[in-house]
């Protein structure tokens, strides 16, 4: 909703200020220029992007304009899954973890968790804990492994914020290019009435004023929005690193979460007699 709010305000204060300043509001339609910038903006994305990228950027961007982000809830569930794994593996020994590792759409824990429908994120703690199953492995040496492939993923998911910031970077150009075909007009009619002129002329600049506000007043705000939901996502495997790091050094399971809750975000950050409490009353 405020995002929604925001956008309204920056359009009203634009196009308040215009007509507060005397301007005829009916002059900024200009559907042929409104085609230019736009239209070139669309275009030079969806060409200079490969599927897999528009698809990330499609996800992405959803998420963001619907205010789909990652709350407290969805990392106090985290730590509790990665809890009772832990848990398994203390009381059961590692042997017993396969049964959850090996097929998670089968296991209760992963079940209840909610994360089933974050196949990444699965794939990222049952990998990693075949990993430390194999006993062939150090703390310090996990964690690298683990580092690295949170970067790749960081990376990959930032290509869409990056195909977006491309996009902005465009649209003011094409402001430009609708500007100088609207002088090109212009320059044509010169032999005809001054108010056609003037009309051209007039056309030309709302090209130059729309690219800009496209991409300050737009997109700029969009490309921030899909940067905040990809960190939400990033900082759920973060937090997984963290834990399996302590855990594969012999640390107690409420120690090895509490190791991925200190990597979460204030307003997202149980504390630790609240992550205590959580994983008292599920049972964990």
């Amino acid at each position: 909703m405020l995002k929604m709010i925001g956008f309204a305000i920056t359009l009203a204060s634009v196009m308040g200020g215009f007509f507060l300043g005397n301007g005829v509001l009916a002059t900024l339609w200009q559907p042929a220029y409104i085609l230019i910038v736009v239209g070139g903006a669309i275009g030079a994305f969806f060409s200079s992007n490969p599927g897999e990228v528009l698809q990330l950027t499609k996800h992405y961007l959803g998420r963001a304009l619907l205010g789909q982000r990652r709350g407290r809830e969805d990392y106090e569930k985290l730590l509790v899954l990665l809890h009772d794994l832990f848990q398994v593996i203390r009381r059961k020994g590692r042997q017993a973890l396969e049964e959850h590792i090996e097929s998670p759409e089968r296991s209760d824990l992963f079940k209840r968790s909610g994360f089933l429908e974050s196949p990444r994120l699965v794939t990222y703690i049952c990998d990693n804990l075949r990993m430390t199953n194999l006993g062939q492995i150090s703390a310090r040496e996990l964690e690298a492994l683990l580092e690295s492939e949170l970067d790749c993923y960081e990376t990959e998911q930032n290509q869409s914020a990056n195909s977006l910031k491309m996009a902005a970077d465009a649209t003011p150009g094409f402001g430009i290019v609708a500007s100088v075909l609207g002088v090109i007009i212009a320059m044509s009619s010169m032999n005809g009435p001054i108010s056609v002129l003037g009309m051209a002329v007039a056309g030309s600049m709302v090209g130059t004023m729309l690219g800009m506000l496209s991409c300050y007043g737009i997109l700029t705000p969009m490309i921030n929005l899909v940067s905040h939901s990809i960190k939400d996502e990033v900082m759920l495997f973060e937090c997984v690193k963290a834990a399996l790091v302590a855990n594969c050094a012999g640390r107690h399971p409420i120690v090895s979460v509490d190791a991925g809750r200190r990597v979460l975000y204030s307003g997202v950050q149980p504390s630790f007699v609240e992550l205590e409490q959580r994983l008292q009353g599920s049972g964990a």
